[in-house]
């Protein structure tokens, strides 16, 4: 995971600050124009993802990653059986 976002990271900085601009301004733009009827949830929060930088994709994505792990040990170990019960 560190790995995958760190070779992004190095990709997207050896560009040069248009090339940056254009690939952000990009993002938000699909953000932005995705259909609120077939995507109800990011249309309600996209014009706050502008406001998301890549240090926080990151901290997300490994705490995604985290509680994913941590889960699956709990399964393991017989805990949690509630979150599946439903």
């Amino acid at each position: 995971m560190a790995l995958a976002a760190s070779a992004f990271e190095a990709s997207f900085t050896v560009l040069d600050q248009g090339a940056q601009e254009g690939d952000r301004l990009a993002w938000r733009r699909e953000y932005l124009t995705a259909s609120p009827q077939r995507y109800p949830n990011l249309a309600q929060v996209a014009p706050s993802l502008a406001e998301i930088d890549e240090e926080d994709q990151f901290e997300t994505a490994i705490g995604l990653f985290l509680d994913g792990v941590e889960l699956r040990a709990q399964r393991a170990r017989g805990e949690g059986n509630e979150l599946t019960a439903n």
